[in-house]
């Protein structure tokens, strides 16, 4: 069995949850608090931004999920600076 068949589809009905297949994330938005509000991603045509009411998780693997949160600007504030990346502080809850 996958990941998918296990823990995703048993719950694909619930209205507070959705997934959105091929798509390509590019930034976790922050507000003024640095706290996680949404993500911008890339489909088909254009860019979408969505807000999240509650949670946001992220599983882009383990290469993926650590350069997401560079792009947006979560990590360690040296590597970030060097490359033009505006540092974020990231707090939870």
């Amino acid at each position: 069995m996958d990941t998918f068949t296990a823990y995703i589809k048993p719950i694909l009905h619930r209205s507070n949850f959705k997934v959105i297949r091929y798509a390509h994330v590019y930034k976790i938005e922050l507000d003024g608090t640095n706290r996680a509000t949404g993500v911008v991603y890339k489909r088909n045509e254009g860019l979408v931004k969505v807000n999240a009411n509650r949670e946001i998780i992220i599983s882009a693997g383990a290469v993926g999920s650590p350069q997401l949160l560079m792009l947006s600007g979560i990590g360690p504030a040296e590597h970030l600076k060097s490359v033009g990346v505006r540092k974020r502080t990231f707090t939870c809850g």
